[in-house]
């Protein structure tokens, strides 16, 4: 009998250990994390006018962070935010990034802080397009703002 017990605890434990290891495989990364929030603001915000504050490259200029800030007004109060557009710098030009120039603010209606100005398949930046490859490798435009 208490090889019986020994056996069942040595079963728990891997399957134990079993789970805590597919658990920190399974861990999204920050970059996947922003991915997420953005096709999230993509899909159930609502846009809004604002304007370009500044663009920002963190780190050294071919491997640095580029922080897009941006300003809108939602519900009668103003906003001043940043998003990372790092892994969206391919889908827009600097020109469309200068302070001033007026652009399209994707919120939350929930949490209006959260925005944003571009995503893998919107641009709120005006004079810019996002285009995609079909499988038959037809360039295809899917949104151009302003």
């Amino acid at each position: 009998m208490n090889r019986y017990y020994i056996a069942a605890a040595a079963g728990l434990l891997l399957a134990v250990l079993a789970l805590v290891i597919w658990l920190i495989r399974r861990r999204k990364s920050p970059d996947e994390m922003e991915r997420e929030r953005r096709l999230h603001v993509h899909a159930i915000g609502r846009m809004i006018e604002g304007q370009i504050v500044e663009g920002e490259i963190f780190g050294p200029q071919s491997s640095g962070r580029i922080l897009l800030c941006f300003r809108y007004h939602a519900a009668g109060v103003e906003y001043t935010a940043a998003q990372d557009v790092t892994a969206l710098a391919h889908l827009f030009t600097q020109e469309n990034c200068i302070p001033g120039k007026s652009t399209t603010v994707k919120y939350d209606p929930q949490n209006p802080s959260n925005s944003i100005v571009v995503c893998e398949s919107w641009t709120g930046l005006h004079d810019a397009s996002i285009t995609t490859t079909t499988s038959a490798g037809v360039h295809k435009e899917i949104l151009k703002a302003g």
